[in-house]
């Protein structure tokens, strides 16, 4: 059994660091989706099922202040239980509480902000941005990798940090602790089990390790699954026929006019709200709407950006004067007329030019390249009195 190293965080560090995070923290809270719900973190070094003094005693986390402030009036809705953030043991009435929360995205990107411990304080999920700024410690890099959490698909990747261990271990009072949490990786049991917090094994009591659970080398395993991922608002523009190149994909654009003489865009606008990341391929399985299609995304005259294909340079085009090979941005925009809440996103188009290609009276197959790497297999008109004879 190993020795445990007791961490005691003083009262008064608890206050300071409470004070300066309430004030940044409350200005970190703004229009943004947050994890809700409580992380757990209790085990035992020698798994004997009592009380014994050998547990980690992590107890619960917030990952949102509305946990305890349903209201938002800076005051827990009962003191004590986990919630006052003031550093004290005083149970003050009303209690104060600090704004805080711990965002996610909807697809790729870092995971930030803040979860709160009664006993340990607070964890840090984008350290990268606040250790050696908000706060010291002996070294802002974790022993793998770099510092931060961020979302992956739906895995949770990277560390996140415990402050109050982080700024003890700047003054070398930390018993050698540095507090990180680590997201994922390999139980050290010589069978390579995995772990990691995945956020579609979420809020669902499935208990799985590689799902669940996140690590701490100090504090042993910390248990997500009560955590309730966000229903995050997504917007998408896609479908229609697609070209690549160089990297970039286009939405195909006939050059054929609609009755107003303008380039009509054939794609359709997806919304829906969900903890997974919309993408044209997943519409149906998230219950995403079609919120608009066709005529909405006709460009008018001079309303996008063509690209110059061989310079690079872009200009404003009317869309009366193009060609085949043109390219332009489309950008959409979309009200939920039921939140009121606006989105947008963009389509990469590229006008291809077709017309004169097909006859109703063919000869032999010609190759017409239309542009945007469109072509087809055409034939020559045949001639009047022409008639097929029997080989």
């Amino acid at each position: 059994m190993k020795t445990k190293i007791k961490i005691i965080l003083s009262a008064v560090l608890v206050l300071l660091v409470a004070i300066v995070f309430q004030v940044e923290l409350m200005k970190k809270i703004e229009a943004a989706e947050f994890l809700n719900g409580w992380i757990w973190g209790g085990s035992e070094e020698a798994n004997d099922g009592t009380i014994d003094g050998n547990e980690t005693g992590v107890g619960w986390l917030s990952v949102n202040s509305k946990n305890c402030d349903s209201d938002l009036d800076g005051t827990t809705d009962q003191c004590g239980n986990n919630c006052d953030t003031d550093g004290d043991d005083v149970y003050d009435d009303p209690c104060p509480i600090a704004s805080y929360g711990v965002q996610i995205p909807a697809g790729d990107g870092d995971v930030t902000g803040y979860a709160w411990s009664s006993n340990l304080g607070w964890i840090d999920f984008n350290p990268q941005d606040h250790c050696g700024v908000d706060y010291q410690a002996s070294s802002c890099t974790p022993d793998s990798g770099n510092a931060g959490v961020t979302r992956s698909g739906s895995q949770l990747l990277g560390w996140a940090r415990i402050v109050g261990i982080a700024q003890e271990s700047a003054d070398g009072n930390s018993g050698g602790w540095d507090g990180w949490i680590k997201m994922s990786g390999t139980v050290d049991d010589g069978a390579g089990t995995q772990y990691g917090v995945d956020i579609n094994s979420l809020n669902n009591d499935s208990e799985d390790l590689n799902g669940d659970y996140a690590w701490s080398n100090e504090l042993g395993y910390i248990d997500f699954e009560e955590i309730i991922p966000p229903d995050i608002p997504q917007f998408k523009v896609c479908d229609g026929d697609t070209w690549t190149d160089n990297g970039v994909t286009y939405y195909l654009l006939n050059k054929n006019p609609n009755a107003d003489n303008h380039p009509q865009v054939d794609l359709n606008a997806y919304y829906a709200e969900s903890s997974q990341e919309l993408n044209c391929s997943n519409t149906t399985t998230l219950g995403a709407s079609n919120v608009d299609s066709d005529s909405d995304f006709t460009p008018q005259d001079g309303s996008i950006t063509m690209a110059d294909e061989d310079q690079g340079i872009v200009e404003s085009k009317n869309l009366t004067d193009i060609n085949g090979g043109d390219r332009a941005e489309v950008k959409v925009d979309y009200t939920n007329s039921s939140t009121g809440e606006s989105y947008n996103d963009t389509a990469n188009i590229c006008i291809y030019d077709c017309s004169g290609a097909t006859s109703n009276y063919f000869v032999d197959n010609e190759t017409y390249d239309c542009g945007c790497g469109v072509e087809v297999n055409s034939r020559r008109a045949r001639g009047e009195g022409w008639r097929e004879v029997a080989p």
